[in-house]
């Protein structure tokens, strides 16, 4: 590795640093974390997977019943249940280290709804693009 470093390296145009501190306002936590969009039940309570999470009560004793939410799946392994402005509820991480390995499935059990890599559409046989020009 040194041989080929001393044979390859060419130094920076700018030695500069071109990383910009990070905001005071951004919370990494938010971030760095797998994020799913729930709609929170009659009965006041967000569905992740198998797990059903309750929801406290909002100040007044109104309810979240209907309330758009996002349950973060932080990487430390908490759920965290976020309305856009606050934190509504914090369900912690299990403490056995082989449950926090299951986190690379989580996205499954989650019941992920984004769009599958690779999937393409494939246009109707009336589709002018499937018609032959001759």
């Amino acid at each position: 590795m040194p041989r080929f470093n001393r044979r390859f390296a060419v130094p920076a145009a700018n030695p500069e640093p071109a990383w910009r501190p990070l905001p005071a306002d951004i919370t990494l936590d938010q971030v760095c974390c797998l994020k799913y969009r729930r709609v929170v039940a009659h009965d006041n309570t967000v569905r992740a997977g198998a797990t059903i999470l309750q929801l406290p009560a909002r100040s007044g004793r109104r309810t979240n019943a209907g309330r758009r939410v996002e349950l973060q799946l932080r990487l430390d392994g908490r759920l965290v249940v976020w309305d856009g402005q606050r934190t509504v509820l914090v369900h912690p991480a299990p403490a056995d280290p082989v449950q926090l390995r299951a986190l690379q499935h989580a996205r499954a059990e989650l019941g992920s709804t984004g769009p599958s890599v690779g999937s393409a559409a494939v246009p109707a046989a009336s589709h002018p693009s499937r018609q032959s020009s001759t």
